[in-house]
C-alpha cells in the first residue's frame, strides 16, 4: 500500500471575484509616501498666474482649470471608457472617485485634489470682489457656497494623507484647517473660525522649525512658513476674535477657551526657539563643534557644511605649527616666512570657502532664518579676514621694530670722525645715507602697516543687538587707537627722512614732527581708553618715549634752520663743496668732514659762449666779415690723389 501525497487545494474564492483579485487583496497595502510641498506649489502658482500684486482671481481660476483638465488627461489618471448612448459617449463627463490603490500609483491624482480645493476658493473670492457689483447682486452669499464646497473637497484630499510622507501630512492638515477657517470666517462662525485659525498658525509654526532644522536649502522653506504664520493667519485669527467679541451669545468660558486657545498658539510659537536652542544644545554637545568668539559673539560653525569645517581644521593646524617654531629659537628665519606664508594661503583658501557659502544665502529670499545664516556667515567672513589682517602686521611691525634696534644702535655708537683728508671716492657716501636708507625702510613698513590697520577699521559686521554695542564701540576703539600709533610712528620716521644733511628741508621736518607729537598724545589717550587691548602699558611707554624723541629731533632741527638761514644754506652733502671752501657756512656738513680733494679737483668756470674772455673785457669784438675772410684764408687745401692734381 503507498502512501500518497495529498497537494493542498486552492483557498476559496469570494462570489463576485477572480483569482487575481483574491490575490491583490491578500498583498499588503504599501503607500508610495509621495512628498508634495503644497504650500510651495500653490504660492508658486498664485505669484505667477495673477496673485503677484493684484487680485485677478479669474485669471488664476483659469489656470486652476486648465491645470487639473491636464492632470486628469495624464497617463498615470487619464482612464478611457466608452459605450452606447447616454452618458456612456465618448466626450461625456463621467465623475470619477479615486481610490487609494489607485492615487497610489503617482503623486498627480494628490496634485487633482489640492488644486480642486484651491479652485473652490479661487471662485470664492473671485465671487467676493464682484459682490458689489450690479451684476452680481443676487449673489453676495454665493461666495460662502463656494468656500463650503473647498472645505467638502479638503476630505477627499485628507483621504489621501495615507500615500503622502509626514511632511505632506502636516502640510495637508494645515492647509485644511485654513480652508476650514475660511468657511467658518465668511459664514461668521467666529468660534470655530478662531480655532481653525489658531491651529493652522501652531502647525506653520511647526513646520517652520522643522524645516529650519534641515539642510540650508530648506531655510526658505522654514522663512516662508513663519511669514505665512504670521502676515495670513494671525491677522485673521484677531478679526475673529475682535468680532467674536461682539458677540452676545458667547459666554464667558467660551471666550477664555478661545482667548487661551490663540494665547497658546502665540506661546508656542515664541518656544519654538527655545526648544530649538534645547536641541542644538544637545546636539552641540554630542558632536564635535567649534565655536569663535569674536567682537564680543560667539560664531558656532555646524557640521551642516563640511568645507568650511576643513578650512577652518586646516588653518588652527598650521597656526600650531608656526606658534611652536616661534618659540623653538633654533629654528632658521626662512623656515618661520615659509611656514607664515602656508598660513596666509590657508587663510585666503578659507575666506574663499565662506565667501561661496555667503553667496549662496545671498541668492536666498530674504527671511528671519535666512537672514540669521546670512549675518552669521558675515561675521565669520569679517573673523578669517581681521585674523589674516593681524598676522600681516605682526609680521611687519616685527620688521619694522628690528630696524628701530638698529637705527639706535647707529646713534648710540661713537663712530670715528672722518677729520683727514679724503679721497673723491668717499665724497657723498658714508654714515649719514646709511642711515637715511634705514630710516627710509622704516617709514616704507609703517606705510603698509597703516594700509591693513585702516583696513582692518573699515570691516563691516556690527552686532545687531543693543547689549553688544558696547563691546563693538571697544573693537572699533582698539581699532583708531592702533591707527593713531602707527599714524604717529610713520609720520615721526618720514620727518627724520626730511631732516637729514641729505635733503635739507628742514620746515617740512619741523611740520612733520609737530604732526607726529600730536598723534602720540591722541594715540596714547586712545590707548589708554582701551580696557582690554594686549601691552596697553607697552604700548604707552612707546609713545611717551617717542614724543622725547620727537622732542630731541625738533631741537636739532630748528638749530639747522638757524644756521641754515644765517650761512648760505648749503651742506657738504648738498653742495658737494670741501670744508676748506665752505668756511663762511655754519652748518658743519655731516659726520665725514672733508677738507679738501686730493689731487685737487677741476672745477668748471663760468665762460660767455662766443669768446673766452681772459684779458677782462680789453678785447673788442671782430667783425662778421673779417672772421669770415680770415677763416677762408687759413683755411688748410684739400690733399687730392695725382690722377686728379694731373686734370686739375
Amino acid at each position: 500500500m503507498t502512501d500518497e501525497i495529498e497537494t493542498p487545494s486552492p483557498a476559496p474564492v469570494p462570489t463576485g471575484t477572480t483569482a487575481s483579485n483574491a490575490a491583490d487583496e491578500e498583498e499588503p497595502f504599501e503607500p508610495s509616501n509621495f512628498s508634495i510641498q503644497i504650500h510651495n506649489i500653490l504660492h508658486t502658482a498664485q505669484q505667477s498666474h495673477g496673485l503677484n500684486n493684484d487680485t485677478d482671481y479669474t485669471s488664476y481660476r483659469s489656470y486652476l482649470t486648465n491645470r487639473i483638465s491636464r492632470l486628469r488627461h495624464s497617463k498615470p489618471v487619464y482612464k478611457r471608457t466608452g459605450g452606447s448612448g447616454g452618458s456612456h459617449k465618448k466626450h461625456a463627463f463621467r465623475k470619477r472617485e479615486f481610490t487609494l490603490e489607485e492615487a497610489n500609483q503617482h503623486e498627480n491624482f494628490v496634485l487633482i485634489s489640492v488644486y480642486t480645493v484651491e479652485r473652490a476658493w479661487a471662485h470664492a473670492m473671485e465671487i467676493k470682489e464682484r459682490a458689489n457689483e450690479a451684476e452680481a447682486a443676487g449673489k453676495k452669499n454665493y461666495h460662502v457656497k463656494r468656500l463650503k464646497k473647498a472645505a467638502k473637497h479638503v476630505e477627499e484630499l485628507e483621504y489621501f494623507k495615507e500615500i503622502c510622507d509626514d511632511s505632506t501630512k502636516v502640510e495637508i492638515d494645515c492647509y485644511a484647517a485654513y480652508m476650514r477657517g475660511n468657511h467658518f470666517c465668511e459664514s461668521k462662525d467666529w468660534k470655530n473660525a478662531c480655532k481653525q485659525y489658531a491651529n493652522a498658525v501652531m502647525i506653520c509654526n511647526l513646520l517652520s522649525a522643522q524645516y529650519k532644522s534641515k539642510d540650508q536649502l530648506q531655510l526658505q522653506q522654514s522663512d516662508f512658513f513663519l511669514a505665512r504664520a504670521e502676515n495670513i493667519l494671525r491677522p485673521l485669527l484677531r478679526y475673529c476674535q475682535y468680532e467674536l467679541q461682539k458677540d452676545p451669545n458667547v459666554s464667558k468660558e467660551e471666550m477664555q477657551e478661545i482667548v487661551a486657545l490663540a494665547a497658546y498658539a502665540k506661546a508656542n510659537d515664541e518656544s519654538k526657539s527655545a526648544d530649538d536652542n534645547d536641541v542644538n544644545g544637545e546636539a552641540n554637545a554630542n558632536a564635535v563643534m567649534a565655536s569663535i568668539y569674536f567682537r564680543g559673539k560667539e560664531l558656532v560653525l555646524d557640521d551642516n557644511d563640511a568645507s568650511v569645517r576643513m578650512a577652518f581644521i586646516k588653518v588652527q593646524n598650521k597656526k600650531h605649527i608656526l606658534h611652536n617654531l616661534k618659540k623653538n629659537q633654533g629654528v632658521k628665519p626662512n623656515v618661520i616666512d615659509s611656514k607664515l606664508m602656508d598660513l596666509l594661503n590657508s587663510y585666503d583658501d578659507a575666506i574663499e570657502t565662506v565667501e561661496k557659502m555667503y553667496q549662496r544665502y545671498e541668492g536666498m529670499g530674504s527671511g528671519p532664518s535666512v537672514n540669521k545664516k546670512r549675518y552669521e556667515c558675515s561675521n565669520v567672513l569679517v573673523y578669517l579676514k581681521f585674523q589674516k589682517l593681524m598676522l600681516i602686521m605682526e609680521r611687519n611691525e616685527k620688521m619694522a621694530n628690528e630696524l628701530r634696534k638698529k637705527d639706535v644702535d647707529m646713534n648710540l655708537v661713537q663712530k670715528e670722525e672722518n677729520i683727514g683728508l679724503g679721497s673723491d671716492e668717499d665724497g657723498e657716501g658714508g654714515d649719514g645715507d646709511a642711515q637715511y636708507k634705514l630710516v627710509q625702510d622704516i617709514a616704507r613698513l609703517y606705510d603698509a602697516l597703516l594700509q591693513d590697520a585702516r583696513a582692518a577699521t573699515d570691516l563691516p559686521g556690527s552686532a545687531n543687538d543693543s547689549d553688544a554695542e558696547d563691546v563693538e564701540d571697544e573693537f572699533i576703539l582698539e581699532a583708531n587707537a592702533n591707527v593713531l600709533r602707527i599714524r604717529a610712528l610713520r609720520c615721526y620716521y618720514i620727518g627724520r627722512m626730511y631732516a637729514a644733511d641729505t635733503v635739507g628741508k628742514y620746515k617740512e621736518a619741523l611740520a612733520l614732527f609737530q604732526q607726529a607729537s600730536v598723534l602720540a598724545a591722541e594715540a596714547a589717550e586712545e590707548i589708554a581708553a582701551c580696557q582690554d587691548m594686549e601691552n596697553s602699558n607697552v604700548l604707552i611707554e612707546e609713545m611717551i618715549e617717542l614724543e622725547d624723541k620727537i622732542m630731541a629731533y625738533k631741537c636739532r632741527t630748528k638749530a639747522c634752520v638757524y644756521l641754515a638761514s644765517r650761512g648760505s644754506g648749503a651742506s657738504t652733502a648738498t653742495s658737494g663743496m670741501k670744508l676748506l671752501r665752505r668756511l663762511d657756512d655754519f652748518d658743519a656738513g655731516g659726520k665725514s668732514y672733508r677738507l679738501t680733494a686730493v689731487p685737487v679737483a677741476l672745477e668748471p668756470i663760468a665762460a660767455k659762449p662766443f669768446v673766452f674772455d681772459i684779458a677782462n673785457n680789453y678785447v673788442k669784438d671782430m667783425k662778421i666779415g673779417e672772421i669770415e675772410s680770415f677763416l677762408t684764408l687759413t683755411k688748410p687745401r684739400e690733399r687730392r690723389g695725382l690722377l686728379m692734381r694731373w686734370f686739375h
